[in-house]
């Protein structure tokens, strides 16, 4: 037997998957469930999280003066953030950045669209003019106006000078920078609860010490810092931390996906 019998079989075949693949499905549970996926890898995240905060990453070495009543803290990290952290959030991210590219795919092909090519969620921190306004347009042509017009009103150029801060353009940048090279885990932010007292005196010095005065005689001050891991990429002045994840998270579930259901059938 030769092999010219195995290329309409597998012609065949190829042609039955992607029927299978395009057609049988409920169209929105496919993006639905990439979103699902993000949330299962934040909830991985926090349990990670959880673990190494067990380890107690944070050191606060305390000076007491009793005569000017001058407190005097030195806070600093015992033990580094694993490498892991930036990975299950790397996921995170890729799969709530994919499940508006699926969002957007699912309903072109309800649409009518005859291919994929170029097809994706648009994200732009600029207005787009000129080939980059062609681009923006090539990459939804196939949505209904309606939801051509709700990607628009979604882009964070409309915040002017300030899109960078916004969650889509966030999770943007975040995506691009875990595919290259992966999220780093920037390092940590520390928080120290401060008493309410009158008076009270809190100064940041340069070493990143911190000085707390409590003009109160022997006020026992004795808090305990709390570490959180943050994120960076390359185009974001401030490091991500994981709540910002989980809103990022709630903006899509809550906020994105509802603008464009009511375009699949119910």
């Amino acid at each position: 037997m030769g092999y010219g019998y195995l290329v309409p079989l597998w012609s065949f075949l190829h042609r039955f998957i992607a029927h299978e693949i395009r057609y049988t499905m409920n169209a929105i549970n496919i993006p639905r469930l990439k979103l699902k996926r993000a949330e299962e890898h934040l909830q991985e995240l926090e349990a990670a999280l959880t673990s190494f905060d067990k380890l107690n990453p944070c050191m606060l070495i305390k000076d007491v003066y009793p005569n000017d009543r001058r407190q005097l803290f030195r806070a600093r990290f015992a033990i580094e953030p694993p490498p892991i952290l930036g990975i299950i959030a790397g996921d995170a991210v890729h799969n709530m950045r994919s499940a508006l590219d699926w969002l957007v795919c699912q309903l072109s092909l309800l649409n009518g669209a005859n291919t994929l090519q170029g097809v994706e969620f648009p994200i732009f921190e600029d207005i787009p003019s000129g080939r980059l306004k062609q681009s923006f347009e090539y990459k939804i042509r196939f949505l209904p106006d309606e939801a051509k017009q709700a990607a628009e009103v979604l882009q964070p150029y409309h915040t002017g000078h300030r899109a960078e801060l916004q969650r889509l353009w966030i999770l943007q940048q975040l995506d691009i920078t875990d595919k290259h090279r992966g999220l780093i885990v920037k390092g940590m932010i520390m928080f120290i609860g401060l008493p309410n007292i009158p008076g009270l005196i809190k100064n940041m010095l340069n070493d990143g010490t911190i000085e707390v005065i409590i003009p109160i005689k022997d006020y026992e001050f004795n808090p305990k810092p709390i570490a959180e891991v943050a994120f960076r990429a390359e185009k974001l002045i401030e490091p991500v931390t994981p709540p910002m994840l989980w809103k990022i998270y709630n903006l899509i579930a809550n906020g994105i996906f509802p603008m464009f259901t009511r375009y699949f059938p119910q």
